[in-house]
């Protein structure tokens, strides 16, 4: 059977998912894993040296892990901080120079495309209309679906790196500094309202990432294989419980990744801001996102 790799490199975030591929064209998941490379540590327009090495590493032992399960097709997609950073071709050339990775940087359309392909798969049958968002570091999709057909997409520069460095700068985090995040996002996301008013939704899915550690600490229950129902009525406890929270007790936690200690705050106000500004009443996770996605645009 055909094995194939697909390595999502984001702007926190690098991916490897390899899969196998039966005869009736579904796959079969052999090895996943992620490394918090964090490229836009020193803001999305320029990758700095340590960013620029890890990032080389990370390649480097994925390389190895291709080569070790004899994967026949590789798909190597840039996202966010590889569309802005000035040196971010550097990455790409020694990628392909050193490795034979051909990196493909994706419009912020496109990766919301995929983003609901991948998520449309992990859905119960017989689903509604539905409000896709995927947090990354340098930007936020978001995509209208309804029976396996995008009616609506675009992707917005306010991703959690984005706010982070942009407006987090006390600890705990300031009422002051929700309340210019919420501006910033008011007018940013304004292009939802209208999108909303044409394709009318009030169920959001989260698309793993951040989600992830929201459905673990939530009370949750499974709708499919790869997606959770979340209690909607426990997450502003949640959100205000990580309001109050410095960077030391979110790094002691143990629900908190390690990796996202820093950034888990302003992407819980940006889920937030998106429950009270859209009216959400349904709120679920998908384990599936861009990976997923790709995989299933290369099998169709």
């Amino acid at each position: 059977m055909p094995k194939v790799a697909v390595m999502d490199l984001g702007t926190n975030t690098f991916h490897l998912l390899i899969v196998k591929v039966n005869a009736e064209g579904h796959f079969e998941e052999l090895h996943k894993e992620k490394y918090f490379v964090k490229l836009a540590e020193g803001g999305i327009g320029t990758i700095g040296a340590p960013a620029m090495e890890r990032a080389k590493q990370t390649l480097l032992r994925y390389r190895g892990l291709i080569d070790e399960h004899e994967v026949g097709r590789i798909k190597v997609l840039g996202t966010a901080a590889l569309r802005t950073a000035s040196n971010g071709d550097r990455l790409l050339t020694w990628a392909k120079k050193e490795l034979d990775f051909d990196i493909e940087v994706i419009a912020g359309e496109q990766e919301a495309q995929l983003i609901h392909s991948g998520v449309y798969q992990s859905l119960p049958q017989h689903t509604g209309r539905y409000l896709v968002m995927d947090i990354g570091g340098g930007s936020v999709e978001f995509i209208i679906g309804e029976g396996g057909e995008a009616l609506w997409y675009q992707s917005f520069p306010v991703g959690a790196a984005v706010l982070l460095r942009q407006f987090h700068q006390q600890d705990p985090i300031h009422r002051n500094e929700i309340a210019a995040i919420y501006q910033f996002l008011d007018e940013k996301l304004a292009p939802i309202h209208a999108a909303l008013a044409s394709h009318p939704t009030t169920w959001l899915i989260g698309a793993a990432g951040t989600f992830d550690v929201i459905a673990n600490e939530i009370p949750s229950h499974q709708s499919s294989a790869y997606t959770w129902e979340i209690d909607l009525e426990k997450f502003p406890h949640l959100y205000q419980s990580l309001q109050a929270t410095s960077l030391a007790e979110r790094e002691n936690s143990d629900w908190i990744p390690y990796d996202r200690v820093d950034m888990v705050v302003v992407a819980s106000v940006l889920i937030q801001f998106v429950v009270e500004r859209f009216g959400i009443d349904r709120f679920s996770v998908s384990a599936y996102s861009l990976k997923e996605g790709v995989i299933a645009e290369m099998l169709s």
